[in-house]
């Protein structure tokens, strides 16, 4: 599936020269950068890499900084400028908190498709997301195995 713009007030920036790209503890979650890397390139835009750790557990905490560390490697790599910002609790309420403290605007998130009876629809998360955001919303769809640079190669994904 191609990726979704949602614009929730009607008009879309005619440039995108700040992206909001949070990373979550999702192993999903870094399947969205290189689309995400590419649309930065033909913007020069620049990426704001919201790293949330949803629970205060080293653990989970250790994952996602491990996660963060492939993104910025990736972008590096790409040549694309970014800025980390760290931030901890709600998913929903943390990214649109980023996305008005930096004014960015697109904010690059995974669709969250869940299945049901008669379709697929967005996850709560991003649906709460597209509601209460005054910018647009690149939805991009999990892929179940994906091709992109070895950084983002897993176990769980046989072909990387």
């Amino acid at each position: 599936q191609l990726p979704t713009m949602v614009i929730r007030n009607g008009v879309a920036p005619k440039s995108f020269d700040k992206i909001l790209l949070p990373i979550d503890d999702t192993i999903e979650t870094r399947q969205k950068v290189p689309f995400t890397a590419e649309l930065a390139k033909n913007f020069d835009a620049k990426i704001i890499v919201q790293t949330i750790y949803p629970t205060p557990d080293a653990q989970t905490k250790n994952k996602v900084k491990a996660y963060q560390d492939q993104v910025t490697e990736y972008l590096d790599k790409e040549k694309i400028t970014y800025e980390v910002k760290e931030y901890e609790g709600g998913i929903v309420k943390n990214v649109l908190e980023c996305a008005r403290e930096y004014d960015v605007d697109l904010i690059a998130v995974m669709a969250e498709e869940e299945r049901t009876l008669s379709s697929f629809v967005l996850g709560t998360n991003v649906m709460e997301l597209t509601r209460k955001s005054n910018v647009p919303t690149l939805c991009i769809h999990q892929q179940n195995i994906y091709r992109v640079s070895d950084v983002f190669h897993h176990q769980s994904y046989p072909n990387g």
